[in-house]
């Protein structure tokens, strides 16, 4: 039967408001199915080529989706950590390498979506590499709202002393900085992170 011929006895106004509503219901399921997504930090030493990479992943579907959201602990005891899944909260995971006669301490904090205001949907997650001690990287890891810019990967040349960062979005490239030569300076992403240290995610 036409869509039309079934809705002929209802005054017009009615007609129209149970359109409108049968199409926003199959645009809030099509969006609800286009976006059960999930990302991760994914953290992985690998010794024998001397570096460390870490890397800003993501999981879409249903059965992949659930699952990493129901074995959180799992999978992050394989270096992979869950950026949402939860409302608010906060964690810092802390992994220190010994290599090629360095040490490198990399701490990555997420702070999880808070569910309302501005980024409310979004996580907050940031890097600091320390080589030998001394902080040599301070970025966003992956989607950072505020500053509208992704930082997809984070790689470590342990024996070469140098880091390369790739983004994406309001800076996009690639990003060196080699350790023997920065004279105590250290490579932010992005800059005006700098400038402003003492701001909060969502302000």
């Amino acid at each position: 039967m036409p869509l039309g011929t079934g809705l002929s006895h209802l005054p017009p106004s009615t007609s129209m408001r149970f359109l409108l509503l049968t199409l926003l219901c199959i645009l809030t399921a099509q969006s609800a199915h286009a976006d059960y997504s999930t990302q991760f930090i994914r953290y992985k030493a690998e010794p024998d080529l001397s570096r460390i990479v870490i890397t800003w992943e993501e999981v879409r579907g249903h059965r992949g989706v659930d699952h990493m959201h129901a074995n959180p602990e799992t999978y992050a005891a394989q270096g992979d950590y869950l950026t949402r899944g939860q409302s608010g909260g906060s964690k810092v995971i802390t992994k220190t390498e010994q290599m090629d006669g360095h040490e490198v301490k990399t701490v990555i904090t997420i702070r999880y979506p808070r569910g309302h205001g501005f980024g409310g949907a979004c996580s907050w997650n940031d890097i600091q590499i320390f080589f030998n001690g001394e902080l040599q990287l301070d970025s966003p890891m992956g989607y950072d709202h505020g500053h509208s810019i992704t930082v997809s990967k984070v790689t470590i040349h342990v024996q070469d002393e140098s880091i390369k960062a790739i983004s994406r979005d309001f800076i996009t490239g690639e990003h060196y900085h080699f350790i023997k030569h920065a004279d105590g300076e250290v490579l932010r992403l992005p800059e005006e992170i700098q400038e402003s240290p003492n701001q909060q995610p969502g302000t």
